[in-house]
């Protein structure tokens, strides 16, 4: 079984030849902001490690993870301005988005009990948070693409369909695994394997996304739909974190971009100083509909521009501060703004460039 041969060869390993060869060059530190920068910002794992490059360019940015970046466990406090309280790291694109919320609403709200009024002037998200209204902007300034990863070492299918409500529930199709209709494959050994369908933390902007995209609700999820994993002691899935992927019928959603930048990790770190943690493990990418989550260009690995599952990734601000002499405008708002400019570097990070970088129509209500 997969279980007793977690250490096979494959991504991992690659990653740790990898570090071998920086040991000897010098090594950027974890993330998380050094010292206070003019504008903090918390929330998505999804684009944290692509704020941080550009926090290396941009020195108006300080951006901080979504779990702790030397151990990769969230709960930890984190301080993002000068005499600022100590809070909770917020773990994902909904919490981040709330925490400033509730940063912005002068007291009337505190996050896990603590007064952050005035220490979060922006939220990473992976996809839109709120509801109709206009408290927050959600600046645009990429586009992810979220495909479905399962450990190397496993007879999954590599290519499955989306499908959706009214097929076949007996078809292999992600709709199915996802709804709890097909619950086993068969491996090439003649064993029925059975299927765990995974989704990361809750307040994930992913998991949030992969649900709508496949049709149950993510605050209630199916009964066959876990976020912890089945080893004997069971742990949570983070987003894109692959090193938890360790069973034959584990099945996950994973970005893309996040897996491009993985792979960059060490030419990254060149270029930036910026550390993006390896933490892909044994997974691979699926294909969907017959599109591969990845193309080679040259040398370079990037994303499948034809791929069929995509999502916008957003800087989310306060509208009443999109105008004027503000920081943030000169940082996300407009083509021209310092976030726009650096395309090379959002796509280093896997991500493709939009047209409508820097626009502030997309807008909605503060979260609770």
């Amino acid at each position: 079984m997969l279980k007793k041969n977690k250490l096979r060869l494959g991504v991992a390993t690659t990653a740790a030849l990898a570090a071998c060869a920086l040991a000897f060059t010098a090594m950027p530190a974890y993330a998380d902001p050094t010292g206070f920068k003019t504008l903090s910002g918390v929330g998505s794992d999804t684009i944290q490690d692509v704020l941080n490059g550009l926090g290396s360019q941009i020195p108006a940015i300080g951006s901080y993870d979504a779990v702790n970046p030397s151990t990769q466990v969230g709960g930890d406090s984190i301080v993002t301005k000068l005499s600022g309280n100590s809070y909770i790291r917020p773990n994902g694109s909904g919490q981040g988005v709330q925490a400033l919320s509730d940063s912005i609403e002068s007291g009337t709200h505190k996050w896990n009990g603590v007064d952050v009024t005035g220490q979060i002037d922006f939220a990473r998200a992976s996809g839109f948070q709120g509801s109709a209204g206009t408290d927050l902007a959600y600046i645009p300034f990429a586009v992810d693409a979220v495909t479905y990863a399962v450990n190397a070492g496993s007879d999954w299918a590599r290519n499955i369909p989306l499908g959706a409500a009214g097929g076949s529930t007996t078809s292999l199709t992600l709709y199915n695994v996802y709804h709890c209709t097909k619950t086993t494959y068969g491996d090439s050994d003649g064993n029925t394997v059975t299927i765990h369908p995974l989704v990361p933390q809750s307040g994930s902007g992913t998991a949030k996304f992969w649900a709508s995209t496949l049709g149950f609700s993510d605050t209630a999820l199916p009964s066959c739909v876990k976020r912890v994993n089945t080893d004997s002691t069971p742990v949570g899935i983070e987003e894109h974190n692959g090193t938890t992927i360790d069973d034959a019928g584990d099945i996950v959603p994973f970005s893309i971009a996040q897996y491009i930048a993985q792979g960059n990790h060490a030419s990254i770190a060149q270029a930036f100083g910026t550390t993006v943690n390896e933490r892909r493990g044994n997974v691979v990418l699926g294909s969907i509909g017959g599109q591969p989550a990845l193309r080679e260009v040259g040398t370079t690995t990037v994303m499948n521009p034809s791929f069929p599952v995509t999502r916008s990734v957003f800087n989310v601000v306060s509208t009443s501060r999109i105008t004027g002499s503000d920081p943030i405008v000169a940082t996300f708002v407009g083509a021209g703004s310092a976030v726009c400019s650096q395309t090379a570097l959002i796509q280093k990070f896997g991500f493709q460039t939009v047209a409508n970088c820097g626009d502030t129509t997309l807008q909605g209500a503060f979260t609770q």
